[in-house]
């Protein structure tokens, strides 16, 4: 049986408290706190009116893409993939492991998410009850290991390649597992995304108990 050892090879963050690992960094060395007003949506009617929300998120740029030629897959990939894929990508860019070198076969997707993206369901449910209903290609992004196909097809890895939905504790299980597939010689680089959704104003109305 295998023991290999298991390093983390490069750091992807996107964050409320900054984007990238300089600009993360910085903000927690210097205590800076993410919690802000939220300003997605109207809280007017809402008892909870903070949260911790990603500002300044561009994933054009941050993919180098041109948002008037970019492929179609790109156009509707939904809010929490985008997160996934750009994380993906400033990962690999701070790693010291050259990812085009290792076989496909050899490289794998773990996601660790607690709801998937939410804001992309509710979308699709809401489309269903009008005539006609909603557009049905938002389907696919409702599913939770959307993230982790998007991410494989964006740098052509063709292992493992799984999604937890555990709750709070879904990135804590994704790098858990990741840990022992690299131990046990079953893979020999796993791109490992944690991530929560975007907050929904229907989901801040029913906690009534936060500030």
């Amino acid at each position: 049986m295998k023991n290999n050892r298991i390093v983390i090879t490069g750091i992807g963050v996107i964050s409320s408290i900054g984007i990238g690992v300089k600009e993360f960094w910085d903000a927690i060395t210097k205590g800076k706190s993410g919690i802000t007003k939220i300003s997605g949506f109207d809280t007017s009617s809402c008892k909870a009116k903070l949260g911790g929300e990603i500002k300044n998120f561009d994933f054009y740029s941050l993919m180098q893409i041109s948002v008037d030629n970019d492929e179609s897959r790109y156009r509707i990939m939904d809010s929490i993939s985008k997160l996934g894929v750009a994380g993906a990508k400033l990962a690999i860019e701070d790693s010291i492991s050259d990812i085009k070198k290792i076989e496909t076969s050899r490289k794998g997707v773990i996601v660790g998410t607690v709801f998937g993206c939410l804001e992309t369901n509710v979308i699709f449910n809401e489309g269903r009850k009008v005539t006609p209903p909603g557009n049905p290609i938002v389907f696919k992004n409702t599913i939770a290991n959307g993230v982790g196909a998007q991410v494989a097809i964006e740098f052509g890895i063709k292992g493992v390649n799984l999604t937890f939905t555990s709750g709070i504790t879904s990135g804590m299980n994704a790098i858990i597992y990741v840990s022992d597939l690299i131990k046990y010689g079953k893979a020999d680089i796993i791109i490992t995304i944690a991530q929560v959704s975007h907050f929904l104003q229907k989901m801040v109305k029913k906690r009534r108990g936060m500030p």
